[in-house]
């Protein structure tokens, strides 16, 4: 079987979600490749620089796919400004049998090549989607309910098109009833809804968010988590440009969470950036200088300081 990693973005925004989790897809030791699905808003040179790291990049043109699947014209800027449905390309890589898709925005624990091992039947496995009481005393794990940040599957190219037609039926009432929130885990909900592709619990440790991790070890919903999923806001690289003021994490292991994904980042910068050993620049001097008429520069032969 051929086995793969897939990403997905529709724009520049989160290209260093993307080089950070294939770092850290090298770092657990995982045997296979990534791949990033591309829409047609993610420049080139965003996608060259995914590709030189060794990525796969599949292009696919998302609004072309909502026009050829009747998608109502009035509905298909909105979802391609807010960076919707292009996910259902994951099921179209046709490169790899069975694969794990993994958002931008996730850290990586160990190495989980053995959720392949669990790709059989045609069917789709995911987390439960989660939410928390009024109070944050209670976290309620919702039946019928998936949070599609983490995928592990097998390529599908008659389920990529049933999503996109699950999304022609209900498109409307998507952005008309103010109770939903839009997203691609509302058509996930529908397929688990019905009876024509299965969608099995995945365990939590591999979808967590970082907020989580102290409360299910305690409670023993977890052992260890595997896969950590920033799955809010700020996102850890918005905390590396400072667009957080004044941010306060929910606990202690959270915020470690956060600089774990900070230290992967960094260690892949370290690997691009500062490995190869460095050389003396050939600079022997300096003198007093200006600009003549024909504006070239003329310079005093005598030094202000020379190289002994």
């Amino acid at each position: 079987m051929n086995y793969g990693y897939i990403t997905y973005i529709s724009n520049n925004r989160d290209v260093r979600g993307v080089l950070s989790l294939y770092y850290n897809l090298k770092k657990v030791k995982s045997k296979y490749n990534l791949y990033c699905i591309c829409t047609e808003n993610v420049t080139n040179s965003a996608k060259e620089n995914i590709r030189q790291f060794g990525i796969m990049v599949k292009e696919f043109n998302l609004k072309e796919k909502l026009i050829s699947h009747k998608i109502d014209t009035k509905f298909i800027n909105p979802i391609i400004e807010k960076h919707l449905f292009g996910k259902f390309f994951i099921f179209n890589i046709s490169e790899v049998d069975d694969f794990i898709y993994l958002d931008t925005d996730i850290l990586i624990e160990k190495n989980i090549d053995h959720l392949f091992a669990q790709t059989k039947n045609n069917n789709i496995l995911m987390v439960p989607d989660m939410q928390a009481s009024e109070d944050y005393s209670k976290i309620i794990l919702l039946k019928e309910r998936c949070n599609s940040g983490v995928i592990v599957s097998k390529t599908n190219s008659k389920l990529c098109e049933h999503l996109f037609i699950l999304l022609h039926k209900n498109v409307e009432k998507l952005f008309e009833d103010k109770k939903i929130f839009i997203s691609d885990q509302y058509i996930f909900e529908l397929l688990y809804k019905s009876d024509k592709y299965k969608i099995s619990q995945l365990d939590l440790c591999y979808n967590i968010h970082p907020i989580l991790i102290e409360s299910a070890i305690k409670l023993n919903i977890i052992k260890e988590p595997f896969i950590i999923h920033y799955m809010v806001n700020p996102k850890p690289w918005e905390l590396m440009d400072l667009e957080f003021n004044n941010h306060r994490f929910e606990n202690t292991v959270c915020m470690q969470y956060f600089m774990k994904w900070i230290k992967n980042y960094n260690e892949l910068i370290n690997q691009v950036y500062f490995k190869n050993n460095t050389t003396f620049t050939n600079i022997k001097s300096y003198h007093w200088g200006k600009y003549n008429k024909d504006n070239n520069i003329e310079y005093l032969i005598d030094s202000i300081g020379e190289m002994t």
